[in-house]
């Protein structure tokens, strides 16, 4: 058996970006351009049945699509190591913080779109796409059904 694991701060950025898609549909269905909505994307004022309703995809498309996640939880070592990852490397602080929860979880690899961020992680821990997840695990050793 194998775990997934991610974090709190994923799924703060998962609804991030749920707010800001909700947000832009919004604006530009009222009549504005697409240029003045992006001027203003971190000014969104999204009302509070708008901000439940994203919450209540966002956890549901987690716990019903994917209810084998495992959410870890940063220690304060883990964030001193984000923080010391965020001075001493060329890794945005967002992703420092997804960096330490991998190695603090004990992650084998970490998987991420992000191939600027590949780049950098790969120095800490096997890093790879989603698309080669299985190819990897193979290589490391882990029984694939």
């Amino acid at each position: 058996m194998w775990r997934i694991s991610t974090s709190q701060f994923a799924v703060m950025e998962v609804l991030d970006v749920e707010q800001d898609d909700r947000f832009f549909v919004l604006e530009v269905t009222k009549g504005r351009t697409v240029a003045s909505v992006l001027r203003d994307r971190y000014k969104r004022k999204l009302l509070e049945t708008e901000q439940k309703s994203i919450e209540k995809k966002v956890r549901d498309f987690l716990d019903v699509g994917y209810p084998f996640i495992r959410y870890f939880h940063l220690t304060a070592e883990g964030f001193n190591r984000a923080t010391g990852l965020c001075a001493n490397t060329n890794i945005s602080a967002p992703d420092c913080l997804h960096l330490a929860t991998a190695l603090e979880a004990r992650c084998d690899v970490l998987v991420t779109t992000d191939a600027p961020f590949l780049e950098e992680a790969k120095e800490y821990i096997e890093t790879c796409q989603p698309e080669h997840v299985h190819d990897v695990l193979i290589r490391l050793g882990f029984q694939i059904a």
